[in-house]
């Protein structure tokens, strides 16, 4: 989906979200929105479709929510999804992490999370 010439229509779009993501376990759900949009294709393909309430917005959930924890704040959770905003509002540096993506996707094995990470924090400063 990263790739600049990827351009589906939505059928398609779904059936590829849905072969590589089939559950509602990320910090932003499209189900809710995909299921809208059509939702005999994808109430039929996820595990729990009474899970997913359709509706025409984009669901994101804080993954890391721990409210028991005296020392967590929402903030940490928001600014992550701060910096995913302002980076899909900015069409060269999102073009150019993409490429950067595909270069360390072509690297081999070894620390390669950890210089994901490294490449990560230096698009996203």
């Amino acid at each position: 989906m990263l790739d600049p010439l990827y351009r589906p229509g939505m059928e398609r779009l779904i059936d590829d979200y849905l072969a590589q993501n089939p559950t509602r376990n990320r910090a932003l759900d499209l189900l809710p929105a995909m299921a809208y949009a059509d939702p005999a294709r994808v109430l039929a393909r996820v595990g729990r479709p009474d899970l997913v309430k359709p509706r025409p917005a984009y669901h994101y959930r804080l993954p890391n929510s721990l409210v028991g924890d005296p020392v967590w704040t929402i903030a940490a959770e928001w600014n992550r999804w701060v910096q995913v905003e302002r980076l899909a509002a900015d069409g060269p540096r999102l073009a150019g992490m993409t490429e950067a993506w595909f270069a360390q996707m072509n690297r081999p094995l070894g620390s390669w999370s950890d210089a994901w990470a490294q490449e990560s924090e230096r698009w996203l400063g």
